[in-house]
């Protein structure tokens, strides 16, 4: 679908991140045995509703496109299969145009949120019980760098975040999300 498009049936708010329904023109909808369709119940109305992942989507012709996509295609963007739109603050629902980025997949793994199996509070940080060491490890480029055993946790996690420097890890990866 086309920007020019997707703006009739689009308003966006860039100040709440929220898209609302706009009275979409007779052309969009397919008329049967001479009754024509209205519209009038959706427009103004905000658009989305949350998907299985915590993510907005609307359906649109049939069609369920993700909202944080959707802001960027309404702002003329043409964004490629392999694409990602990261939500920086981490907050699915927030989608605000200063919290989203257009970044590719490895960009968008550098990005990540604390998992909720953390048990300690610093991603990429394990205790190994059987020899009662501390391993750090990182994830570049889809390979597993293990960054050395020790036995001291604060050592562990320096190590961790040194290495998030040097591979230039977004400043948010590994923040627990609160929402």
């Amino acid at each position: 679908m086309d920007s020019k498009y997707l703006n009739e049936c689009f308003e966006y708010d860039e100040v709440s991140g929220n898209i609302y329904w706009k009275s979409r023109p007779r052309s969009h909808f397919k008329t049967q045995k001479g009754f024509k369709t209205f519209n009038s119940q959706r427009c103004g109305k905000e658009a989305g509703t949350l998907n299985s992942c915590g993510y907005l989507q609307v359906n649109l012709n049939k069609k369920l496109i993700l909202v944080h996509r959707l802001i960027f295609m309404l702002k003329g963007y043409d964004l490629l299969r392999g694409d990602c739109i990261d939500h920086i603050n981490h907050n699915r629902k927030d989608n605000r145009f200063t919290n989203l980025r257009v970044v590719s997949r490895k960009d968008n793994s550098m990005n990540l949120n604390m998992r909720t199996t953390n048990r300690t509070g610093i991603t990429g940080v394990y205790f190994n019980v059987l020899e009662s060491l501390w391993y750090p490890r990182i994830q570049v480029g889809y390979k597993n760098m293990y960054l050395g055993a020790t036995k001291d946790f604060f050592e562990a996690c320096c190590r961790r975040k040194s290495a998030e420097l040097k591979y230039s890890f977004h400043k948010n990866h590994g923040e627990f999300l609160n929402v």
